[in-house]
């Protein structure tokens, strides 16, 4: 495991990750969470970037928690949302790797969505979401399964400050943008061929 400090945060990347994530990715990371100012007790996601394989979908992001206590769940409900706000893919997760979140802390992780857990073939991703849930038990179908807690997800916004100011103010500045958290049940798939994503070529 690495750990970096990035100000009042400790942003945390597994062996594992380090190997899979360039250097230079990492630098950024870190310099993200240097400029920002994590909304104040909640644990949540901020996401990163997707990237298509032959069985599925990854989905990069950083968890953290800026709560009091550490926060470590087990049992996960997650859904991916694409750029209508409808649910496009969504499983559940028994006995979840999750790290375990101390407050302050950052980690960097994926999640991977098989093509099996689709409602499509063709889903628009040109903006995204991710929700997460902690759930009390394991997935049992056809039971209603008590929500332990409800993670926030966050998207980056970047503004350039303009070439006309001082030279030290010539930089990137970053933000985050939180998302409205609603839930569909209802899945209208939308025929738009720009800015798609396929998941297969077999159909």
């Amino acid at each position: 495991m690495t750990m970096y400090e990035t100000g009042k945060y400790k942003t945390i990347f597994t062996d594992e990750h380090m190997k899979l994530v360039p250097l230079q990715e990492v630098r950024k990371i870190n310099e993200m969470i240097t400029g920002v100012s994590l909304p104040e007790g909640e644990a949540g996601i901020i996401g990163l970037d997707l990237q298509v394989q032959e069985g599925g979908l990854l989905v990069f992001a950083l968890l953290f928690n800026t709560t009091q206590e550490s926060v470590e769940d087990k049992h996960l409900e997650f859904q991916l949302y694409d750029v209508n706000d409808e649910m496009v893919a969504g499983g559940y997760m028994a006995k979840a790797n999750l790290p375990e979140l101390k407050p302050n802390e950052v980690h960097f992780w994926y999640f991977f969505f098989p093509n099996e857990s689709f409602m499509a073939q063709k889903v628009d991703l040109a903006a995204w979401r991710l929700s997460i849930q902690g759930k009390s038990v394991p997935y049992e179908e056809g039971k209603e399964i008590e929500t332990t807690r409800q993670y926030s997800f966050y998207q980056i916004m970047q503004n350039q400050v303009t070439p006309k100011m001082e030279d030290h103010l010539n930089r990137v500045s970053i933000s985050l943008g939180k998302t409205e958290t609603v839930y569909k049940s209802a899945f209208d798939l939308q025929e738009e061929e720009e800015d798609e994503i396929r998941l297969s070529d077999k159909d």
